[in-house]
């Protein structure tokens, strides 16, 4: 059954690109993505990382090993100074922390065995390895390139790419086996995050730290993957930070401006602007916030910046998206995508977005519908083989996915099991040029499967492709008011 109805929502969306539908969406046929795993990796061959000026994803660092510092290791055993400052190149030197090295890829700086408050490395290209350091204030990484290594630190907070003026390309780091109470922002990161713990583990602690512990400003071809995280992630999109092309390195703004060229001879396209954005393999520990994608701010992350000084950031411009959510378990909180592809007054038509959530398992969320998708346009929707739990004590919910105010998409929710709300699917506010395929969920407690209103232009068809008939789903409750009163999000 799912390989005719993902041939289906194929058909459809070729059906829709005789209507503006944007031919990118054509080549990504609705199937599962593979993972970054899967994916070649992208680092640079050279053994010396400033011999390339543009970055294509996360140099491929491994094998780190260690042990994660404790504040009585920090006392006892680490080198106490209060700060480690280094700006350019030079400033990696033993009077800045650097141990050993000579800043090539197979003889990286080392900076270890430091208890110290605060970190700055910041305008680098060199490579470099941060482990085994206490940090009891705050790492910040600000453009370094492919160039960082940072593993087994205790780190009380990190930031990258902060919106500052800077010379370096967008970090690409490597962050994987840390102890990070918050992430603050991670921003223009187009590295790995994996195997760390992020937020506080003591239930009592985490009361007293913030509802997003985890705050992520623009991705595009990094990994956020493997990751335990006690507390809210939020994580959105920031349209200057894009490629010209799926799978294409970052545009370095810092080093391009207008009649600059790139080092292969041709000119940045700022106004085609394709980001790719994947979280995956994640367990979140939340009682509140939960996991959300968000457009919500799309102006102020779309245009020049103190960080992003390109006049042409500025010109009218069209945005290609593809958003990968997937293989996460989320206990206690929700799922939650606030706006793909939100409105803008410089936006040309023929934008498109392709958003997969799959393979999730929300398990008994406080409060909120399991899944909640809403504020789409111009996009491909997968929602597919995810499992959501429904909690005991759960308010404020009567879907185990929710879908409200769609225009001009194509959206399909299948195989997916389900737990004992009140709807299994219940959409609100769909244009006549989306159309919805429901098939094959399961959910043995439900009281209706799938719900819609007279705010859904069309009905929503089945596996086999005919329609779903009012006794099949269509609701006749008043309910069909909730659209207008919804929070409404990304000025739809």
């Amino acid at each position: 059954m799912r390989s005719a109805t993902f041939a289906l929502a194929a058909a459809a969306v070729i059906a829709l690109s005789g209507s503006g539908y944007a031919t990118y969406v054509l080549v990504h046929p609705p199937t599962a993505p593979p993972s970054l795993d899967a994916m070649p990796m992208t680092g640079m061959k050279s053994g010396d990382p400033s011999d390339d000026e543009m970055m294509a994803g996360a140099h491929d660092w491994h094998g780190g090993t260690g042990t994660i510092p404790s504040l009585a290791d920090a006392l006892t055993k680490l080198e106490r100074r209060d700060s480690i400052v280094i700006q350019g190149d030079k400033a990696f030197n033993p009077a800045n922390g650097v141990r050993s090295g000579s800043g090539t890829f197979e003889d990286p700086y080392v900076i270890s065995g430091w208890y110290v408050d605060t970190v700055l490395v910041k305008d680098t290209s060199r490579a470099f390895v941060f482990s085994g350091n206490y940090v009891s204030s705050i790492l910040v990484l600000d453009w370094t390139g492919q160039g960082g290594y940072v593993h087994h630190n205790h780190l009380e907070n990190l930031r990258t790419n902060r919106n500052v003026a800077r010379t370096g390309a967008p970090s690409a780091t490597v962050i994987e086996n840390n102890e990070i109470l918050q992430v603050q922002e991670l921003r223009h990161f187009d590295g790995e995050v994996r195997n760390d713990t992020i937020g506080n583990p003591d239930p009592v602690q985490r009361l007293l730290q913030p509802d997003v512990i985890f705050n992520i400003a623009g991705l595009n071809g990094a990994g956020i993957h493997d990751n335990l995280v006690y507390g809210g992630v939020d994580m959105k999109i920031h349209g200057h930070h894009h490629s010209d092309a799926p799978g294409e390195p970052s545009h370095n703004h810092a080093a391009t401006h207008v009649n600059d060229t790139n080092p292969d001879g041709t000119k940045e396209d700022h106004q085609v602007r394709y980001v790719d954005f994947e979280f995956y393999g994640n367990h979140l520990v939340d009682d509140k916030f939960g996991l959300r994608y968000n457009d919500l701010n799309h102006a102020g992350d779309d245009r020049e910046a103190t960080s992003e000084q390109n006049p042409d950031l500025e010109l009218p411009h069209v945005h290609h998206t593809t958003i990968r959510i997937h293989d996460n378990l989320i206990e206690g909180a929700t799922l939650h995508v606030a706006t793909v592809n939100a409105p803008d007054e410089r936006h040309l038509p023929g934008e498109s977005a392709m958003l997969d959530v799959y393979n999730n398992t929300v398990a008994k969320p406080v409060a909120g519908n399991g899944i909640q998708v809403q504020d789409v346009r111009d996009a491909m929707v997968m929602i597919h083989d995810n499992h959501v739990q429904k909690g005991s004590l759960q308010t404020g919910a009567t879907a185990a996915i929710e879908l409200l105010r769609f225009k001009n998409s194509t959206v399909v929710v299948m195989d997916n099991d389900l737990g004992a709300y009140q709807y299994g699917v219940q959409a609100h506010d769909f244009d006549a040029k989306t159309n919805w395929t429901v098939a094959d969920n399961s959910g043995p407690g439900i009281s209706q499967m799938v719900f819609w209103d007279s705010s859904v232009a069309n009905p929503p068809t089945r596996g086999d492709g005919g329609n779903m008939t009012m006794d099949e789903g269509h609701g006749h409750s008043d309910l069909a008011g909730l659209a207008a009163t919804a929070p409404r999000l990304g000025g739809l």
